[in-house]
């Protein structure tokens, strides 16, 4: 369950509502925030931390000009400040860029380095603007920015730590929407290795196949031990095209960090999910790059393939880029009054059954 808004830490029982989730044995509580009321209320934010809430931060710019035209207020130190809170209580952290172009995307890079230099930091949310919201069409489209241009950028500014190779698409997804990277930490410090330098591409999908993160399986401990195979015989026998090409010392690094992480997450007395998740999740970082629609670029195949939707209490669902262009402005909570166009008066939604999206 991710919390979003608006600014959900506004809400006066916030901390409660989290509380409440994780009793009903929620997976994941994921809360989306500016950063600004944990800096300055610090028994919410240990509270948060003791609750264990995932907090993804929006972290649009280094810059002081480029902050304020994208939010409207020099923000840049309050963020870094909030990320040293949230390290210092070892909040996990997902940063969260809306890359802008000719705004902010030469600094993908940078704001990329910041995340995975981060312990705390799980991974990080790569958006491209979209036009929708509160006057977000009064915007100017200049600052479009496409996911194929964003995964340019990301292998430009990145000094090849990150090509645009090393991205997948998400298998529960459209390849449009979500796009992934995953990288293994090196405990040592050393640069972050791209899963598919060691892993063939498909099989990382197929470890995907279930989740839209990357979690403990017999499919992921079987690739890990492929990829140990594949690395100690040689990959560059040249048997598999598909197959990645480290060698020498790389492989070398690839090995040793795999061999680390297998006896770690599968020991000869099995862990519980909760252990596994989370030595899996201090192991690897994962760079998403999110693509929402607007009413300019609305795809019904994109929402077809949809798995980040809005759920309500009677099973039915609408996904997000549906509720942002065509529903958000006829609820009536967001309206002084109905408009004398609108179904029911904007008191009811046309609501999508289960299963009648396309599943």
């Amino acid at each position: 369950v991710n919390f979003t808004g608006g600014e959900p830490l506004l809400h006066p029982q916030i901390a409660d509502i989290v509380e409440r989730c994780q009793e009903l044995g929620i997976h994941r509580v994921s809360v989306c925030t500016n950063g600004i009321r944990l800096v300055k209320d610090r028994t919410l934010l240990e509270r948060l931390a003791k609750l264990g809430v995932r907090i993804a931060l929006s972290f649009d710019s280094f810059e002081k000009h480029a902050d304020y035209a994208l939010q409207g207020a020099n923000l840049v130190d309050l963020k870094l400040e909030c990320l040293r809170l949230l390290a210092e209580y070892d909040v996990d952290t997902t940063l969260i860029p809306v890359m802008t172009k000719g705004y902010n995307d030469h600094e993908i890079g940078r704001i990329i380095e910041l995340g995975l230099s981060q312990p705390n930091v799980r991974h990080l949310e790569v958006h491209t603007i979209t036009y929708t919201g509160q006057s977000g069409v009064d915007f100017d489209r200049s600052g479009r920015i496409s996911m194929v241009e964003v995964l340019d950028r990301i292998q430009e500014t990145t000094g090849g730590l990150l090509r645009r190779s090393d991205f997948v698409p998400s298998p529960c997804a459209h390849p449009l929407c979500y796009q992934i990277a995953y990288l293994l930490v090196d405990p040592e410090g050393g640069p972050p290795l791209p899963f598919t330098r060691f892993m063939p591409r498909e099989t990382l999908v197929d470890c995907l196949r279930d989740h839209l993160y990357l979690e403990p399986s017999p499919r992921l401990e079987q690739a890990l031990k492929d990829a140990i195979n594949q690395l100690w015989v040689g990959s560059g026998s040249g048997e598999r095209s598909d197959v990645p090409t480290l060698s020498g010392a790389d492989a070398d690094r690839a090995l040793n960090l795999l061999e680390s992480l297998l006896r770690r997450l599968f020991p000869k007395k099995p862990l519980s999910a909760e252990e596994a998740l989370r030595i899996s999740e201090r192991a690897a970082k994962a760079v998403y790059v999110h693509s929402h629609m607007d009413e300019e670029t609305f795809d019904v195949e994109r929402v077809k393939q949809c798995c980040d939707s809005n759920c309500y209490a009677d099973g039915s669902s609408i996904p997000v880029c549906n509720y942002n262009i065509l529903y958000r402005e006829k609820e009536s909570r967001f309206m002084q009054q109905p408009k004398d166009w609108q179904r029911d008066g904007g008191r009811r939604l046309p609501l999508i059954q289960p299963g009648a999206h396309g599943g």
